[in-house]
């Protein structure tokens, strides 16, 4: 069946190292650091104390007046998906009925939303009072009471804050996009997994336009005790947060919880070309495996990477020897690392993968596991229309062990042309995809 080429034309990014694609790709290249002490909340009784955190900002700025209202039902993960999903839009120049309300120049029918989420944690302090008025005489949790008295404390649209389809869904209406939606939950993968299902709405003739990315925060006490109890967090740098997070180095110690979204404007690439539209890169390819038993696996699968590896490759009808650059989920982790980077040697072949340039970025900006990908797929998009590769941050003594030839300096180059963004998650997923420079 013929599949229409597929192109990214718009870039919304919300980070703790910029509030725009602009800010986020400045970060890369200058080593700004945005992990740091948590001020959310007290962490005095949590063992890692450290995160990326995104500056406060105001969604009302992202959204039509008339929707204000709906703003006091987002968590973070909405807000910050919302803000992306604008962002994106007008980067892209186009005009939807969230832009225009009078005069909206998209047609909502070819217009479809995938977003990557994951479970949004929920917010303890609103809780907290309506498990109080559920305590029994003897300070035991009752259902009775809390049919009685505690849930009238909570409002009646307070679970639609903490529902993960509520990204796509706030976006989708803001912006009347009519076309398929989705919300996928795969762990650290789901940004991953909705590119590039949007990818094939639009390939297949379904869309002409698809919003797409992941939004996603970690940094609450529910998302810091989630990555305490797997043993992933950095415990040892609190005193030095700039320092903590230390992908494919040889003293890292684990992953600071993070909060992000990046959200992408792929369109076909003649409904592109017809209306003037910047390419920033194309979507060449994708694929996605799971191997391994465990429902906790951790360290990720060697082979599962490899095999998303080969198999974003031969999609994207292109050689190992084709790829420029290799953005990898690189948490930080002293297996988790290893692991990875032993699937990027099996999956390019030991002397590419000792060869190519290596970023990965979550040293600046901390794990915010199912949006992680959403940065990691800005980064490569921008790495190829701006022709530059920042330094990674916090890998000043690679791992002899990892054998990846990690970016200690920015570069100014023509390549890279084609890059490689890998990802896994706890369960045994792993994702590739492929992006390359366009041309005619």
């Amino acid at each position: 069946m013929f599949q229409r080429r597929v192109v990214i034309t718009g870039l919304g990014v919300i980070s703790p190292i910029g509030m725009s694609w602009q800010d986020f790709w400045e970060g890369l290249c200058t080593q700004r650091q945005g992990v740091r002490r948590i001020e959310a909340f007290d962490t005095s009784e949590f063992r890692c104390q450290i995160a990326g955190q995104v500056n406060k900002f105001k969604i009302n700025q992202y959204i039509p007046r008339s929707y204000r209202k709906a703003a006091k039902l987002m968590a973070p993960d909405i807000a910050m998906a919302v803000a992306g999903a604008d962002l994106a839009i007008r980067d892209a120049g186009l005009i939807t009925k969230g832009i225009d309300p009078e005069n909206p120049q998209v047609n909502p029918i070819r217009l479809g939303v995938n977003l990557g989420a994951g479970l949004i944690d929920i917010d303890l302090n609103e809780l907290g009072v309506a498990v109080q008025e559920s305590l029994d005489e003897n300070s035991r949790f009752s259902y009775q009471l809390w049919g009685k008295r505690g849930m009238a404390q909570l409002t009646p649209l307070w679970l639609l804050k903490f529902l993960p389809n509520m990204l796509a869904c706030h976006i989708g209406i803001i912006h009347d996009a009519q076309g398929p939606s989705n919300t996928i939950l795969c762990g650290e993968i789901s940004t991953h997994q909705a590119v590039s299902e949007a990818y094939q709405s639009v390939a297949s003739g379904r869309v002409d336009i698809c919003i797409t990315g992941g939004a996603k925060s970690r940094v609450s006490p529910l998302g810091v005790l989630r990555m305490e109890l797997l043993n992933r967090l950095n415990t040892s740098n609190n005193d030095k947060p700039e320092e903590a997070v230390r992908p494919f180095d040889k003293d890292r110690a684990g992953c600071a919880p993070g909060e992000s979204a990046g959200v992408f404007i792929i369109e076909d690439l003649e409904h592109a070309q017809g209306r003037g539209a910047k390419i920033y890169a194309e979507l060449a390819g994708s694929a996605s495996t799971r191997q391994g038993s465990s429902a906790h696996r951790i360290p990720p699968s060697a082979e599962g990477i490899a095999r998303a590896i080969g198999g974003a490759l031969d999609k994207a009808k292109c050689r190992a020897e084709d790829i420029g650059l290799v953005i990898p989920h690189g948490v930080g982790g002293l297996e988790e690392d290893l692991a990875e980077a032993q699937g990027i040697r099996m999956g390019l072949g030991e002397v590419k993968a000792r060869s190519v340039p290596v970023l990965p970025i979550q040293g600046a900006v901390g794990n915010s596991t199912a949006a992680s990908g959403a940065l990691d797929l800005a980064a490569a998009a921008l790495a190829i229309s701006e022709g530059t590769i920042p330094a990674a941050v916090n890998c000043r003594h690679p791992c002899p062990e990892c054998g990846l030839n990690i970016v200690q300096n920015n570069r100014n180059a023509e390549d890279p042309k084609v890059v490689l963004v890998t990802g896994h998650s706890i369960g045994g997923q792993s994702a590739g995809l492929v992006i390359r420079r366009f041309a005619e």
